[in-house]
């Protein structure tokens, strides 16, 4: 009987005292995502220095947590249940007594709630209640250090809140050096695997990876006929006739910060408006600016002045950050600065990503251009966007589409690339994994879990019941733009390109060149395949380099098309707050000015010889609870550049 050992892919990690352990259940697939029976398993710690064979039909192994008493005495356990509805409970572990302050945040860093307690050593229980369906990051801060678990709530939760329960049991007191498979999150560790194929042995060796925590680990062996991924990296990069593209920019948050008085200083220079401060980034090397629009189409302001920073009565830092007013703005100081300008169009009314694809809104008393078309009047007046047919939203967005290029390009801005969506995994234009729609109820059931397991296990479910609308939403938009260009004669709409961006946390490079070429071959072919990539970030990949290179290598052999690193960043010191789990280092790069400046300076070394595009460097002005990623420090309101725009020339000409 085929044993096929099912634990999530979230991390499983339970704090039991003495008995505190982590399983790592190993299973087996084909290229075709087939059951395949492995033979034996063996799995090497290197950082603890020990190694074992398991052999089938036992394929799990266990190891004993020391993470807690090696961690400096603090450790968070992943919340159980999870994903959960309404409430879950999670457990804490601290060595020594102390104030503990346990802060839980959505993934765009707004606080949902925060308790802070004074504890005596030992391992504590709280309840967490949510009432937003989401994902979120809960983070324990304690003596100067910090521990971090993603929580997934599927709703049906009242107000948010953390409960203390109490006190479970004393710290777990043990010999480290008698037990015989210890292990700390992070440990470096290595699996070969081994499985009869089609009648042929197979091997599979995952090296390399910083082991989180309790883990189903897929072993994917290749079909005899089969292209191996390992052998990616052999193949030659697709060679691009342009320029590589430097869109250090205005960031989305720029002109909120400028008209709240910032300044922004680099070497003699000093920016008090948005123009001066573009002007510096290409005086650097930048060659083009980026713009991201929402739905929501003018900044909407409190009573007092201040701007209403709510989406339908809950906080929301994007509340007025994606206007059209303010696109149309930063569209305009392209134009006078001469610079190109990359509009990514996501098709949402406030904010969309790899966590969540929320639905356009069209209020008609913000858009009567679209409400005088006739068509557009007729499907949306009086409807709700999760009513519509998917026929009559691809014709919304089409309309859509040419108005919003109609209104960039009368600016007078350059558009060389359009990009739509952001971090479009899971879904475009308010269709998407959770969201009520009016033709597929298996999508709109979906729970979170899918954004984390269908790209392991579930290609084919994202390619029926996802990838398939999000193919036709896209080239309806792209239709519209086109269509735009009918009234500029002077413009040559053939050599303009056209993108989307994948977040790759939540993906592998398999299922990355899958996407694209899922688009291509349903009617959204792009020029230039975009990624996120955030070295530091949770990832389903440990070795993010590796990662990196095997995600373009496979999108350059598998689309035949450059990739372009739409959100690219690296700490300059701890994150700390709703982004503490974002604090990954990459090997050979600390987390400081220096390391910050060598990584970006690495990257697009090897991306001009390796089928990168270009890079932009996310959000380099900003401040908030992203500053140790910005390009800036920040003090009172005044931003002085660090190393990797002092020395940003340098590092994009070398």
């Amino acid at each position: 009987m085929k044993r096929i050992i099912t634990l999530s892919l979230l991390a499983l990690l339970c704090l039991q005292g003495a008995a505190q352990e982590v399983s790592l259940a190993f299973t087996g697939r084909d290229a075709d995502n087939r059951y395949v029976e492995l033979n034996r398993v063996t799995v090497i710690n290197h950082s603890k220095g020990w190694n074992e064979t398991l052999f089938w039909p036992d394929t799990i192994m266990t190891m004993q947590d020391v993470t807690a008493e090696e961690n400096g005495g603090l450790l968070l356990s992943q919340n159980n249940p999870n994903p959960f509805k309404g409430s879950t409970q999670v457990r804490l572990a601290v060595k020594e007594a102390g104030e503990v302050t346990v802060t839980i945040a959505n993934m765009n860093g707004r606080v949902a709630t925060t308790f802070a307690s004074t504890l005596q050593s030992g391992i504590h229980q709280y309840r967490i209640d949510l009432a937003q369906r989401g994902t979120y990051l809960m983070t324990a801060s304690w003596n100067g250090r910090t521990s971090s678990v993603k929580m997934i709530c599927e709703g049906e939760g009242g107000t948010d809140k953390i409960d203390y329960q109490g006190f479970i049991e004393p710290f777990p007191l043990r010999d480290n050096a008698l037990l015989d498979h210890p292990f700390c999150i992070g440990d470096k560790m290595e699996f070969t695997g081994y499985a009869f194929v089609e009648g042929t042995e197979k091997t599979v060796q995952l090296k390399d990876r910083a082991q989180e925590a309790s883990q189903t680990v897929t072993l994917q062996f290749a079909n005899n006929d089969e292209y191996d991924e390992d052998d990616d990296d052999d193949d030659a990069p697709v060679v691009t006739v342009d320029d590589f593209r430097i869109a250090l920019s205005l960031s989305p948050f720029s002109l909120n910060q400028f008209k709240d008085g910032y300044t922004f200083v680099v070497g003699d220079q000093t920016a008090t408006t948005p123009e001066e401060l573009q002007s510096i980034y290409r005086d650097l090397g930048s060659t083009e600016m980026y713009v991201r629009l929402a739905t929501k189409r003018h900044i909407t302001y409190n009573a007092d002045g201040t701007l209403d920073n709510t989406t339908d009565g809950q906080p929301d830092e994007n509340a007025n950050v994606h206007t059209f007013d303010q696109v149309i703005r930063t569209c305009r100081i392209a134009a006078q600065l001469d610079i190109p300008i990359n509009p990514e169009v996501m098709c949402a009314y406030i904010y969309m990503d790899m966590d969540g694809t929320q639905a356009p809104r069209f209020y008609e008393e913000d858009y009567p251009e679209l409400y005088a078309k006739p068509e557009f009047y007729n499907i949306m007046h009086d409807k709700k966007w999760e009513e519509l047919s998917l026929e009559d939203i691809c014709t919304v967005l089409e309309i859509y589409g040419e108005f919003v290029a109609d209104s960039i390009l009368a600016t007078g801005c350059t558009v060389n690339d359009w990009n739509l969506g952001n971090e479009a995994n899971f879904g475009f234009a308010g269709i998407g994994i959770g969201t009520p729609n009016s033709f597929d109820q298996k999508l709109a059931k979906a729970g979170q879990m899918k954004r984390y397991m269908a790209s392991l296990f579930g290609l084919r479910w994202l390619k029926e019941h996802v990838w398939k609308y999000e193919a036709q939403t896209l080239a309806a938009v792209k239709r519209g733009i086109l269509n735009a260009y009918r009234h500029y004669p002077e413009l040559d709409a053939s050599k303009v390109r056209f993108s989307t961006h994948i977040a790759t946390v939540t993906s592998t490079p398999r299922a990355t060149a899958a996407f694209f070429t899922y688009m291509a071959e349903h009617g959204y072919a792009v020029e230039t395949a975009g990624i996120s990539y955030y070295p530091s970030a949770p990832a389903m990949s440990f070795n993010k380099k590796a990662m990196l290179t095997k995600t373009v290598t496979r999108i350059n052999k598998k689309c035949g098309v450059p990739v372009f690193i739409g959100e690219f960043s690296y700490p300059s010191q701890e994150m700390v707050g709703p982004f503490a789990g974002w604090n990954k280092q990459l090997k050979g790069y600390e987390k400081d000015q220096q390391g910050q400046a060598d990584i970006y300076k690495d990257v697009i070394e090897w991306g001009k010889d390796h089928g990168l595009a270009g890079i932009r460097y996310w959000a380099p002005d900003y401040e908030g609870e992203w500053y140790p990623m910005s390009m800036f420090e920040f003090s009172d309101k005044v931003g002085t550049a660090k190393t990797i725009l002092k020395n940003h020339k340098e590092i994009v000409e070398d």
